[in-house]
């Protein structure tokens, strides 16, 4: 097993000037108290990053560092794209972790040892009503079809259910591969419809949610699939049992002076390497 991130950095440089500064201080921070757990558990991890994600992140004790190539002209607000593109070059039993995931404990580590290994998909959790906006994934589906983007050929149905991709692993390459094509397929549908794309930025919801998440619910029916957190309002305190800790939209700044002294505690090298960089991107933006 090993562990992978992923960067893309268009989305960031993208960001208005005001908020870029900010969003990529708590970025540092969190990758490095991600990188850091995994070396605490002596875990590999490996970075599928552009030139400029690469540069950010040079000061990481990465055990590889590949290329990231996302194909020209997707909108950044397709954020997941970057990912998509890591997804299509990892290799049987990785497990592509967002940046804001932290794997604390040995539990969390076996668990995801025994879903490598035993089944054809390894995602987060299952998400319903019980622990998601059923409301911001169909106002995304509702722009999707109205300006006639398909997905395998058919319309996006009404949110039942998705599988939260903050984790995931591909025991099955086949389901990996379709998966990739098929979000690469509608993104070039999504390309051509300047309308659709402003509506989108709009919306008060990554579009992506349903591309990434929604549809791979339904294109893994009848594969092996298992969930780390279990589904719905429970995956919440189970996350605390087992030690998952993945820090959501405004977690990630409320909760920045707890990553900034978690990492502190496990890993005072890596901290010292990010209080550096985080120190040198303050002064060349100042």
């Amino acid at each position: 097993m090993k562990l992978v991130h992923s960067l893309w950095s268009q989305p960031l440089l993208d960001s208005a000037p005001m908020e870029r500064q900010t969003k990529a201080v708590t970025m540092l921070w969190c990758y490095a108290s991600s990188v850091a757990f995994a070396k605490y558990h002596k875990q590999p991890i490996r970075l599928y990053a552009d030139g400029q994600a690469v540069e950010l992140l040079s000061f990481l004790p990465y055990d590889d560092v590949l290329p990231l190539r996302v194909p020209a002209g997707i909108p950044s607000s397709f954020w997941a794209a970057g990912k998509f593109s890591a997804y299509a070059q990892m290799r049987p039993g990785d497990v592509h972790i967002d940046g804001d995931v932290f794997l604390q404990t040995a539990c969390v580590m076996h668990l995801l040892e025994h879903a490598t290994k035993n089944y054809d998909l390894l995602v987060q959790c299952v998400e319903n009503d019980g622990n998601c906006n059923v409301g911001a994934y169909d106002a995304v589906v509702d722009l999707l079809n109205i300006h006639g983007v398909t997905y395998d050929g058919k319309k996006f149905p009404k949110f039942t259910q998705a599988y939260n991709t903050g984790l995931i692993s591909f025991g099955d390459m086949g389901l990996r591969d379709k998966y990739v094509n098929l979000y690469f397929d509608a993104m070039e549908q999504i390309k051509s419809k300047p309308e659709l794309i402003t509506d989108l930025k709009e919306a008060s919801s990554a579009p992506d949610i349903v591309l990434e998440q929604q549809s791979l619910c339904g294109l893994a029916d009848g594969y092996a699939v298992y969930s780390l957190l279990g589904a719905g309002e429970l995956s919440y305190n189970y996350s605390c049992a087992v030690g998952y800790q993945h820090l959501l939209g405004e977690a990630k700044t409320s909760l920045l002076y707890k990553t900034i002294q978690q990492l502190y505690e496990i890993d005072p090298e890596i901290f010292a390497l990010t209080t550096d960089a985080v120190n040198n991107l303050l002064l060349q933006n100042h």
